[in-house]
């Protein structure tokens, strides 16, 4: 049988992906949780690997309890569906949008097996996207999870599984405390235990191209206008109909090659540029000599959604360096991004909006507000933001919001950013330079376009 009750635990190891870290006072609370509570759901393992429940195993290993329940897969199982196990527990410990399920019969303090037919609640609640996807699990690993629930019936912690194990015809493992216990163990299973954290993920700079999005193509399921460039830049450019812009970060450049032809003067650059799956070598370094002979100076700059693509911290603050940099003081940057608050609640579907909802919507920040998706054979990232980490950022690098729409209940935003006459210094920018010029393209292969940090220095601060 796949569910061991008193599995031994202390032959378990972590898995290499798992992106949550508890430390110091989260892992003490969590020591004092199992202590006190116990163990209310199975740690889920595949062999000796554990796919979820790595906080509950290091606290019970801490406490010195060798045996707990344990949900042993069968299967084979594809890396993927591992991290999506690891995401998809994350996600029902957070009981965001609690679909009111309920245990109906006879129960029994301690660890019970639920008949389908015998949950009820409301299966057209928030969330539906996150059941769907745990359905999908239950199908083709079996019933992996559990759910805490009073004697009376009303499950308390993990009602998204209840449903979902309702909806595939698999009993529910429950385990059930006394309703007078109902304000301690709430407040116990509500806490959060613990930090996302990615850094010991491998990271691979070239693969964030995925994100580039498709613009002004007809033939390209999917494609739509830029809201950066119709809401600010095309009226600016009205305006300064002789203005020298760059677009950093263009991505196909679909937008560069319609203005060019239209008479502006618009240059475009991506470190990824792509023809067919291949990145275009030729293309790329042809982009960064256009940057050159333009004397890296632009009276704007424009950098769209690049924001989000950005896989890490350093990357983050090169980027906003970078095209703060090439804008000339007094110039224009236009930037645009995703909102991190609007990404949180994404979670909240109703059923009939599940069918368009995908397992990206299981989304979970670390404290630099990255979150990481794991997609064939490799992590993907992407950076959420608002407001008040845009300000920071801009700060930074020499920047303040001029104009802004950022609002909560869309997933973008855009902002027009002035940039100051007083630069950052020379070494910060040179290493965002840097950075941003010798980019891993492939392997170990870089770009390695160092010239562009002599360039830049002579354009910024040879006098």
């Amino acid at each position: 049988m796949a569910l061991d009750l008193k599995a031994d635990i202390t032959r378990l190891k972590g898995a290499e992906y798992n992106p949550r870290n508890i430390v110091g006072e989260d892992l003490e609370a969590l020591r004092e949780s199992v202590r006190t509570l116990g163990v209310v759901k199975p740690i889920i393992a595949h062999g000796e690997t554990i796919v979820a429940g790595h906080q509950r195993t290091k606290a019970l290993t801490a406490e010195g309890v060798t045996t707990a329940p344990v949900y042993f897969i069968e299967q084979d199982l594809t890396v993927y569906d591992e991290v999506l196990f690891n995401q998809l527990h994350n996600g029902t410990d957070s009981d965001e949008g609690n679909p009111d399920a309920v245990l109906d019969g006879e129960l029994s303090v301690g660890w019970n097996q639920i008949p389908a037919d015998s949950v009820r609640g409301n299966f057209r609640s928030e969330g539906a996207a996150l059941r769907a996807q745990m359905s999908r699990l239950i199908l083709k690993y079996g019933p992996w999870g559990g759910v805490v629930a009073l004697d009376t019936g009303e499950v308390i912690h993990c009602g998204h599984y209840a449903i979902a194990c309702a909806s595939t015809g698999e009993d529910v493992l429950a385990y059930v405390v006394p309703a007078a216990k109902r304000k301690e163990y709430m407040e116990r299973l509500g806490r959060v235990y613990g930090v996302y954290s990615y850094d010991h993920v491998e990271r691979k700079d070239y693969l964030q191209s995925l994100a580039q999005l498709p613009r002004l193509r007809v033939k390209t399921a999917g494609a739509k206008k830029s809201a950066l460039y119709e809401k600010m830049v095309r009226p600016w450019l009205k305006e300064n109909p002789t203005a020298k812009v760059l677009d950093f970060g263009c991505g196909h450049g679909d937008y560069v090659k319609m203005l060019s032809k239209l008479g502006f003067d618009i240059r475009g650059f991506d470190p990824f540029h792509r023809k067919g799956k291949a990145l275009n070598l030729s293309k790329i370094n042809r982009m960064v000599d256009g940057i050159k002979e333009a004397g890296c100076q632009f009276d704007a700059v424009v950098c769209d959604s690049v924001i989000n693509s950005v896989n890490c911290v350093e990357s983050r603050d090169a980027l906003f360096t970078t095209i703060a940099a090439f804008c000339k003081p007094g110039g224009t940057v236009f930037t645009a991004g995703r909102s991190k608050k609007y990404k949180e609640g994404t979670r909240r579907f109703t059923a009939s909006k599940m069918r368009t909802q995908t397992v990206n919507l299981l989304t979970f920040f670390d404290e630099n507000g990255f979150s990481g998706t794991y997609r064939k054979g490799a992590w993907f990232f992407q950076l959420y933001n608002d407001r008040p980490e845009i300000e920071v950022l801009a700060d930074y690098a020499g920047m303040d919001i001029e104009e802004g729409s950022f609002c909560d209940t869309r997933g973008d935003w855009q902002a027009s950013l002035k940039v100051r006459e007083q630069r950052p210094s020379e070494d910060q920018v040179l290493k965002a330079i840097e950075w941003e010029f010798n980019l891993p393209i492939s392997g170990d292969a870089r770009l390695g376009r160092m010239d562009m940090v002599d360039a830049v220095r002579d354009a910024l601060f040879s006098n």
